[in-house]
């Protein structure tokens, strides 16, 4: 379990024998000792999801809620990361209207799998660690695995296969509320409003290995997608082909919103690859995090073969070109103090002259 406060960050390792809890560093107990830690455990071999909780003198922790599923194998887990900063509380419509977003930290998606081929299905669960309240469900029927979820602000994407259709399929969902709590933070404790979703699906060419989404400090940059094909490529996908609310035909709301033409298949163009020519073999996961500067995530993928890369979703708006010429603006700028020196030099001869008739 991660836990971070300002520029301080900790793990705490539970050992569940006698519920002791060991963290580290060592001396990180003060950090944690007047605040709730709540996290979730996911058990496959009982197909279980327990939440718990870290106790006051942060020596134990005390299981609060569980539930066990109805299904034959979990697929895959995912949770927000602990960095997923969120830049607007709203997203505003083309009629000028506001569609209020669904923050909750504390979420944890699972992908489940009953039956299999055309007699089974997937079912993808959303749960607040926390309270343990189910959030979200959603069943495809003649699906199975493997799906790799991806969770961030207030929407989540999934990639699974379609057993009926023989195709790799793309699922986004976002979670919005029908008005804003006027606060800004967001608590699991306190009753809150129950999100509604909106949900599209658009067509895959590829198997996956790995789901990630870029990340900056302010979240102010558009967001992209990353997808690891299984062939050894990393595709930087922009969050915005990814909407659900993409309309079939747009209406003049639409248009003025700037939403993108709703098409099934979703196309990686070659210029979208990461990896260039080079091909990264045995992808196991990728992780993101922000860098210095706003419009730069870093991106670290690692497997067989592990690669380093910068990503830049709304390009470098915040920077200078590599072959920006410094020699010229110095030039300028030296010119540009001497012509003030001269012209007030004038201005002062000018001024006595005319004092002096």
């Amino acid at each position: 379990v991660g836990y971070r406060r300002g520029n301080v960050s900790s793990g705490i390792n539970a050992e569940y024998g006698d519920n002791k809890v060991h963290t580290y560093p060592p001396n990180s107990h003060s950090l944690i000792k007047d605040l709730p830690l709540y996290f979730a455990l996911v058990y496959p071999d009982t197909m279980q999801l327990k939440g718990f909780s870290l106790t006051v003198t942060g020596e134990s922790v005390m299981e609060t809620w569980s539930t066990k599923f109805r299904g034959d194998k979990i697929l895959s887990v995912a949770t927000k990361a602990t960095n997923d900063a969120v830049y607007s509380q709203g997203r505003v419509l083309g009629d000028r209207s506001v569609l209020h977003k669904y923050i909750n930290p504390n979420l944890i998606a699972v992908a489940m799998e009953t039956g299999t081929g055309d007699k089974g299905h997937v079912d993808i669960l959303l749960y607040d660690m926390v309270s343990g309240i189910q959030i979200h469900t959603v069943r495809h029927k003649q699906y199975s695995g493997p799906v790799h979820l991806l969770l961030a602000e207030n929407w989540m994407v999934y990639h699974l296969w379609s057993a009926k259709l023989r195709r790799y399929e793309i699922v986004v969902a976002e979670f919005y509320i029908s008005h804003s709590s006027n606060s800004t933070s967001f608590s699991s404790l306190l009753p809150n409003l129950s999100p509604y979703a909106i949900q599209q699906s658009y067509i895959s060419t590829t198997p996956l290995s790995a789901l990630a989404v870029t990340s900056t400090l302010k979240s102010i940059t558009n967001r992209a997608v990353l997808f690891a094909e299984s062939g050894g490529r990393i595709a930087s996908i922009p969050k915005q082909l990814l909407d659900p609310r993409r309309p079939t035909v747009p209406t003049a709301a639409d248009k003025y919103e700037q939403l993108i033409p709703y098409s099934p298949l979703l196309v990686t163009p070659p210029v979208s690859y990461l990896t260039y020519n080079k091909t990264l073999f045995g992808i196991r996961d990728m992780i993101t995090g922000s860098s210095g500067i706003e419009s730069t995530s870093l991106l670290f993928v690692y497997g067989d073969d592990l690669y380093f890369t910068r990503v830049t979703p709304s390009k470098t708006f915040d920077m200078l070109n590599e072959d920006f010429d410094y020699y010229l603006i110095g030039i300028v700028l030296i010119g540009l103090c001497l012509g003030t020196i001269a012209t007030q030099a004038l201005a002062d001869n000018k001024a006595l002259n005319k004092k002096w008739k």
